[in-house]
């Protein structure tokens, strides 16, 4: 059974058994146990967590979004979602 949110994202994607969700964002994945998109990234060899965001699509935008900003304050521009958004 597939059941949607209202922005069409599965739950069984999110919620089902086995694997965690994956973002085809880089620096976000899904939290199973606590049910939200989570925006982290490495910095000096160490993962450092951005923030938690609704599980929905929107959402998971979001999470890339502040992942990038996040990125450009520490001076990084590698690796950016959305390199055009200056």
């Amino acid at each position: 059974m597939n059941v949607t949110d209202g922005n069409g994202v599965e739950s069984r994607r999110l919620y089902g058994k086995g694997k965690a969700a994956h973002s085809e964002f880089s620096g976000v994945t899904f939290h199973k146990h606590a049910r939200r998109w989570v925006a982290y990234m490495d910095v000096d060899g160490r993962r450092k967590h951005l923030g938690s965001f609704p599980p929905t699509r929107a959402g998971e935008i979001e999470a890339a979004h502040w992942r990038d900003d996040m990125m450009k304050r520490h001076g990084i521009l590698a690796g950016l979602n959305f390199p055009d958004n200056e």
